[in-house]
């Protein structure tokens, strides 16, 4: 099967970008904004090792925040004035004009390695130059005018750009080492312990959270390095060397790098019904330093993308009449079989199927797939006495003797895809045994239905897919909790077992036990309603809850997942997002001891709201919302809570 390129989103709170070459460099000084005239304005950086790069290699370009283009550029071959410090050199260099408001600074090494993107009074993205796509650090401190002998300076104790911190202005110290920091040329040891409790957690079809709880010990890491494959087989990194974001997944693995104290990261973009394998390292200092811990079984967890919108049957080669015209066709009679197995109603509107070569079908407007309903598209004719959805294509032209069938969403991401080879050319469909979750295999080689072809129906035994769900809920009422669902049809449905698990405060699913059985309808054309009550629960403990549809031959399917929390909390809380970082939504829990009217806001860094999650009289309980940042640019932002008198406020950053 083709691999798809993978999208790997990493949260990091960080404010450089480093080169691999270049990592003990950093910009330690910045004055731009004087009462008056530009006197004294200029920029220092620090650098480790001049003899391997030196000074007048290194170089500052200048942005303009309004519209990310370039407006200067000067370098450090003659600084206006130098110092050293533990091996360190700190270099000042005065340049008049640098602009007040949303600008950035670029630190670059031989003209062609950016190392870092700043940005003071705000962040933005360049338009041009060598950080075009990139969007500024905004070091979170600015100048107000105040006139000469002052500046804005990194403070702190180390050797590494990112254990020190932006203060606000002070007294200038141009060329030599700022106020409260101390530079230090120790290369510490390997970390003392790995982190613990490394979970991964399924988040939709293409997407998994990873999280951990940090290394603890007298060394520390710096951060960690997160290896990913399909195969649970991974080789050990090696000291000497920085960690890489490896995000080109087309062979099959992957890897990235997390600071310490984030413990999470998100991956997404990936193939659904697919096992991934990750395995974690810490390791300590950067570069040429970098030591990884390898000894004491670094943690390794895995975890299996949900079944989603899948491919389930395909026919390259009819050698009969598939779509019931009466008219036996090698073009028409093609056909790609798509079954939605998400638990809910999915707008497929503007999706596409495609082969090696081109898109072959784009799905019609306001088509609508129910859940465990199936949508065939034909090469053509008129298909009749088809079960489930129908659409005509112009021509699939599908190769007998090889092939992709690729599904896409209307983003443009892979949902499903399958490639088949010369058994497309034996005149029966390719089709996936069991349905929806097994391999793909020749029709007429499942004992059980072996026939060459089922559009509309189950591979396994000719009938319709059991159950389309209107809906599925669960409320916790006077100490039980009570589930309800409604089925539109019913065909063979023998009943539903309920399924229940406990669950964490993020959803990570632990071990599914059977708690209690419904009698189904057998067969129905009219809507019938379900509800069943559990009064075996605790309080205080979150529960999922999962229908297992049962068919009079053994046959079953799974529904959508709910979940709830039992109990009331004691008093107000609002929760640090997760994840945070996060790109491009993240989740934030609060708490209500009693029925209030709660507001929920987010804002900027100069207090303007960008969104209102909450604004209603909610219901003493345990909640969440999601805020979703596709239109905002990277940056801090802030949320708060007002309830009951209790108001909070948080911090978030949001990187792209």
């Amino acid at each position: 099967m083709k691999k798809q390129l993978i999208t790997i989103l990493i949260f990091v709170i960080a404010q450089a970008l480093y080169s691999q070459t270049t990592e003990d460099a950093w910009i330690n000084e910045i004055h731009y904004d004087n009462n008056g005239a530009d006197s004294n304005e200029g920029i220092e950086i620090v650098v480790k090792d001049v003899s391997t790069y030196p000074l007048a290699n290194w170089s500052i370009i200048l942005y303009n925040g309004s519209n990310g283009e370039t407006y200067n550029t000067f370098d450090y071959s003659v600084p206006n004035s130098t110092s050293s410090s533990n091996g360190f050199t700190i270099a000042w260099k005065e340049q008049s004009s640098i602009q007040n408001d949303v600008e950035g600074v670029a630190l670059v090494y031989n003209s062609n390695t950016l190392v870092q993107f700043l940005s003071y009074e705000g962040s933005f993205t360049a338009t041009n130059g060598i950080a075009i796509g990139i969007t500024s650090t905004d070091i979170l401190v600015f100048e107000d005018a105040s006139g000469t002998g002052v500046s804005l300076q990194l403070s702190g104790s180390g050797n590494q750009y990112e254990v020190f911190s932006w203060q606000s202005q002070a007294a200038s110290t141009f060329g030599t080492i700022n106020n409260s920091q101390v530079l230090t040329n120790i290369v510490k040891e390997e970390p003392s312990s790995h982190p613990s409790n490394f979970q991964a957690s399924i988040h939709g079809f293409n997407k998994i959270n990873l999280t951990w709880t940090d290394a603890a010990g007298a060394i520390i890491p710096d951060g960690y390095f997160i290896k990913v494959n399909e195969t649970g087989t991974f080789i050990d990194p090696v000291d000497l060397s920085s960690p890489i974001n490896d995000t080109d997944f087309t062979d099959g693995e992957g890897s990235l790098f997390v600071n310490y104290g984030i413990e999470s990261s998100s991956i997404s973009g990936l193939q659904s019904n697919t096992t991934y394998h990750f395995k974690i390292w810490p390791y300590t200092n950067f570069g040429s330093s970098t030591d990884y811990k390898t000894d004491a079984s670094p943690l390794e967890t895995q975890n299996t993308t949900s079944v989603y919108v899948v491919i389930n049957e395909i026919l390259a080669d009819p050698d009969e009449d598939s779509n019931g015209d009466g008219i036996l066709s090698t073009d028409d009679d093609e056909f790609i079989e798509i079954i939605n197995n998400t638990g809910v109603t999915q707008d497929i509107s503007n999706w596409t199927i495609e082969d090696a070569t081109e898109v072959r079908h784009t799905f019609n407007a306001n088509t609508l797939l129910n859940s465990n309903e199936s949508i065939v598209v034909f090469g053509g004719g008129t298909p009749t006495g088809i079960n489930g959805l129908v659409q005509i294509t112009s021509s699939l032209s599908l190769n007998n003797t090889g092939d992709d069938v690729i599904l896409r969403n209307s983003s443009g991401e892979i949902v499903d895809q399958y490639s088949f080879g010369s058994e497309g050319n034996s005149g029966t469909s390719l089709a996936r045994h069991p349905d929806i979750t097994g391999s793909f295999v020749l029709h007429t080689d499942i004992i059980s239905n072996s026939v060459s072809f089922s559009p509309g129906t189950k591979n396994s035994d000719g009938t319709p897919l059991p159950i389309e769900l209107i809906y599925f809920t669960v409320a916790f009422q006077n100490n039980f909790v009570i589930l309800n669902w409604e089925s539109a049809t019913e065909v063979n449905n023998y009943g539903f077992e309920i399924e229940r698990t406990i669950t964490n405060s993020k959803l990570q699913i632990t071990n599914w036990e059977n708690v209690g059985f419904v009698e189904g309808h057998g067969n129905s054309n009219s809507a019938k309603q379900y509800s069943y009550v559990d009064n075996s629960v605790r309080a205080g403990q979150s529960y999922s809850y999962r229908l297992k549809q049962i068919d009079f031959d053994g046959q079953f399917e799974y529904s959508s997942v709910v979940n709830v929390e039992v109990g009331v909390p004691m008093e107000f809380s609002l929760a640090q997002n997760y994840p945070n970082p996060f790109n491009p939504s993240t989740i934030i829990d609060y708490s209500i001891p009693s029925n209030e009217f709660v507001t929920i806001k987010v804002f900027d860094v100069l207090g303007n709201t960008v969104s209102t999650l909450v604004n209603e009289t909610k219901e003493a309980g345990k909640y969440n919302a999601t805020f979703d940042a596709n239109n905002l640019t990277s940056g801090i932002y802030f949320y708060s809570i007002n309830a009951g008198g209790f108001t909070q406020v948080k911090k978030m950053m949001l990187v792209k």
